[in-house]
Order: C-alpha cells, then sequence, then structure tokens
C-alpha cells in the first residue's frame, strides 16, 4: 500500500467515526482532524473511496408481499445505499421483484448478506403478532414488516441528520449515490409510493428485530 493510500485509509477512518458517534463534540474532532489532512494532502471526499468503491449490484426478491419491498429498500438505506426496482428485468429473474442497488460496496454487501435474515425475523414476529392478535401469519407479517421498515428508515434518518449537522458546519460529506443512478438511468420515471399503514401495537414487535453484523465475528450493530 503507498503512502497516500495510507492517509487515504486514515482520514476515511476518521470520518467514519465521526458519522458514528452521536456524541457531537466527539464528532467535531474527528471531522476536524480529517478536514486537516484534506486540506493539507488536496484530497477531495470522492477520492477516498479507493478501498470501498461506488458501484450497483444486481438483486431479486419475493414478489409476494409489499412489506418485502419496503423492508428491502429501507434495508439498503440503512446501511449507507439506495435501491430502485427494475420492473423490465421480472423475466429474467422468473417473475421476481427485480431491484439494483447503488452506493458503495461494503453497504451493498452488507444488505446482500443481511436481507435474508431480516426478513426471516420479520415473519418470525409476524407469526408471534398473528398468535397474539388473532389474526393470520401473513396479516402478522405485513404489520410487523412496515413496522421494522419505519424503524430502519428512522434509524437511517438519525444519521443522515448527523452528517448533515456536520456539513453545516462546513464539513460537508460528498453524496455520490444519486449522481450515480441519475447516470446510470437517465430520468426514472418513480415508482408509486407504497402504503406502509400498520397498527401501532406491531412497532413492539418490530422493536425486537435484531440488526446484528452476521460477519466479522457476530459484532451487534444495534439491537
Amino acid at each position: 500500500m503507498s503512502d497516500m493510500d495510507s492517509i487515504k485509509k486514515k482520514i476515511a477512518a476518521l470520518i467514519a467515526k465521526a458519522e458514528g458517534t452521536d456524541n457531537i463534540n466527539e464528532a467535531m474532532a474527528f471531522m476536524a482532524k480529517a478536514n486537516e489532512l484534506l486540506e493539507r494532502y488536496q484530497l477531495e471526499r470522492h477520492e477516498l473511496h479507493v478501498d470501498d468503491p461506488f458501484g450497483n449490484t444486481a438483486a431479486d426478491c419475493s414478489p409476494s408481499d409489499a412489506w418485502i419491498f419496503k423492508v428491502v429498500g429501507a434495508s439498503a438505506r440503512y446501511w449507507g445505499a439506495k435501491v430502485v426496482w427494475e420492473e423490465n428485468r421480472r423475466r429474467e429473474v422468473n417473475m421476481r421483484k427485480a431491484y439494483r442497488i447503488f452506493g458503495p460496496e461494503s453497504a451493498r454487501v452488507t444488505h446482500e448478506l443481511m436481507i435474508d435474515y431480516l426478513l426471516a425475523q420479520v415473519r418470525r414476529q409476524g407469526r408471534l403478532y398473528g398468535n397474539d392478535h388473532f389474526v393470520s401469519p401473513s396479516v402478522g407479517s405485513r404489520n410487523v414488516g412496515f413496522a421494522f421498515a419505519t424503524r430502519l428508515l428512522e434509524l437511517a434518518a438519525q444519521t443522515k441528520v448527523r452528517r448533515d449537522d456536520l456539513a453545516a458546519r462546513a464539513l460537508v460529506p460528498v453524496d455520490m449515490t444519486q449522481q450515480m443512478i441519475d447516470g446510470f438511468y437517465g430520468k426514472l420515471r418513480q415508482m408509486a409510493k407504497v402504503r406502509t399503514g400498520f397498527t401501532s401495537s406491531a412497532r413492539e414487535y418490530a422493536d425486537k428485530i435484531q440488526i446484528n453484523s452476521q460477519v466479522g465475528g457476530g459484532r451487534k450493530l444495534i439491537g
């Protein structure tokens, strides 16, 4: 590894620490050091992704339940990527729901590793919800699935608020994902939003779903 690659990795690590802490003083300290190094070595944020390249990955999921689509999209957003649904590829994937995930490689890989695990937990909690509320497992999964997607999006939004707070202090992160999506598709026609109504009691079950790292020693990320 060259000296410059080492410097880039150090700066990227500082930024990751800043974005990963809830303590604004810690975040400011990490970002101040990162920006000092960026200025010293005349680097831009987009140049730091030498080991975490931006790109896209084709994938698909079951077409049976709308809550699955919502959880898939929310999972991608939580890990730091975005999903675009591709109706024109459905025949290629035996009429399953085709999508493409855009973002850093680490986010795409983590989403792919985690999504089946998360969906299985939704179904498990959905069965428990159904038993407790005298509804079918499919109705239970629908309620818990939409509640869980809402939870993931809330967590993703908290991270964005933290990043926006840093940006307001002239510590501006570069988000390349939307630019990549626009370049890949041109002008996209947005898919109609999925209605995500769920009962308030479903959130209790959704909050029991564990979001764990199943790679890297099973380190718990968030409960």
